[in-house]
């Protein structure tokens, strides 16, 4: 059997962390209209967006502490690169997972302007969550916090 090439290995934890960060646009919608629902609030976007983006951004800070945990798939999120292919990533799983999804749900296939709004929602909502991690990688480094490194500054 031949091995996985290096791009694979290289973008596989990005394709990933990708698809559960898709994951996690979806659910904060749904919980997002849910909440709009419940509440009866005029505006339906003005209590689902920002439901959806803290949600997404919580989920997603969930899922790589969590996974870093449970295996090394986090170094896949090491980099300026890594971090731009989950960003795309998570933009190409929403059509793959939401059209099959909407069909199952409602019966017919949704319209391309749901895909197109699902990408607006997940260019500002994915960016928020990824940079949220890189400041709380940085809060949490020994370095940011002036403390001294093990085996480093001692």
């Amino acid at each position: 059997m031949k091995e996985a090439g290096p791009d694979m290995r290289r973008y596989g934890p990005s394709l990933l962390h990708g698809l559960f960060l898709c994951l996690m646009n979806m659910g904060g919608v749904l919980v997002g209209y849910e909440i709009w629902v419940a509440t009866g609030a005029p505006n339906q976007v003005s209590v689902q967006v920002p439901t959806g983006i803290v949600l997404s951004t919580a989920g997603f800070l969930v899922w790589v502490a969590l996974s870093a945990r449970i295996t090394s798939l986090t170094r896949g999120l090491a980099g300026a690169l890594s971090l731009a292919a989950t960003f795309i990533s998570a933009l190409i799983w929403a059509p793959v997972i939401f059209v099959p999804l909407h069909h199952g749900v409602t019966g017919y296939w949704t319209s391309r302007g749901n895909i197109v709004a699902c990408w607006f929602f997940q260019l500002p909502a994915n960016g928020i969550a990824l940079l949220t991690l890189v400041a709380w990688r940085r809060l949490r480094s020994p370095v940011a916090n002036d403390q001294p490194r093990p085996g480093r500054d001692a």
